[in-house]
């Protein structure tokens, strides 16, 4: 099976698509950790407010990792793979525990979890070779 050519300007769709999975995933992620802040901050004095940094970073993280992974380095994609499969790992441990602060992050981290799958899929593979 060959691979297909790929122009080393132009990303694959399928590289493409797992970029704005990554970005939605960290984009929702921060927002939801900014909303459990000030839902924190406003309902209950300082609850929860560890809750929503922790969120709030770990999506300004996979934000970054997919930044850098988007230019076809296979190191940050492998990174962004392990990442999002701890944050899933994470998000169902977390969900069995503590069900209503969980939920909706876990299912961000499914559609990160995704867009890792895409981008080691073999029509995607041929972006991420060594340059």
């Amino acid at each position: 099976m060959s691979a297909t050519p790929v122009d080393p300007a132009v990303p694959p769709k399928l590289v493409t698509r797992a970029y704005w999975l990554w970005m939605a995933a960290g984009v929702l992620l921060a927002l939801y950790g900014v909303a459990i802040i000030i839902v924190s901050l406003v309902a209950n004095g300082a609850g929860f407010v560890i809750f929503g940094v922790f969120f709030a970073a770990i999506g300004a993280g996979l934000i970054v990792l997919a930044r850098k992974a988007f230019p076809g380095d296979p190191r940050w994609r492998s990174a962004l793979a392990v990442f999002t499969l701890v944050l899933v790992a994470l998000g169902v441990l977390a969900s069995l525990l503590v069900a209503q602060v969980a939920a909706a992050p876990l299912l961000f981290s499914l559609c990160a979890l995704v867009g890792s799958m895409m981008a080691y899929r073999p029509s995607a593979d041929p972006w991420f070779a060594e340059k």
